[in-house]
């Protein structure tokens, strides 16, 4: 019975430094998978903050670009240009407005020289007409205005 007890003795003892074995195993894996666990929040928290600059950035690149479109379809408006039709808007925008700056800088060369030509001319030629200006005269009223409308067939 002695052999028993030292045998069942020595099981324990066995059994006791396993069970230490795993405790501290255990406890090491909970400090790590505790330690992961706090890095993976922080992580998420870093992530989530960076996804929601983000969104405000594409928001915020949305907008301009919205009021860049508004504006091309403005100007290609005002340039009598359907911009919502064109297969390159941009293109044809920028394409009208360089044949515009360029007549304009035409016109301005144009009136530049008319104006240094007429300086030279006499003195007096142009003495008369400073400083008049020039009122359109009084215009009736439409007939449209005046009754409603107009049918042809009293014309």
């Amino acid at each position: 019975m002695g052999r028993s007890i030292d045998r069942l003795e020595k099981v324990k003892d066995k059994a006791a430094r396993k069970v230490a074995s795993l405790r501290g195993q255990l406890d090491m894996t909970a400090e790590g998978a505790q330690e992961e666990m706090e890095r993976t929040r922080v992580l998420l928290e870093a992530t989530t903050g960076e996804l929601r600059t983000v969104k405000r950035a594409l928001e915020e690149v949305a907008r301009r670009e919205k009021q860049l479109l508004d504006f091309r379809e403005v100007v290609g408006r005002t340039l009598g240009l359907d911009v919502g039709s064109l297969a390159v808007p941009d293109y044809e925008v920028v394409a009208r407005l360089e044949r515009l700056v360029r007549a304009q800088h035409a016109s301005v060369a144009t009136a530049a020289a008319l104006d240094g030509s007429l300086e030279r001319l006499h003195g007096g030629f142009r003495a008369g007409y400073r400083g008049q200006r020039h009122e359109p005269r009084a215009r009736s009223v439409s007939p449209v205005r005046a009754y409603g409308s107009v049918d042809a067939d009293k014309f």
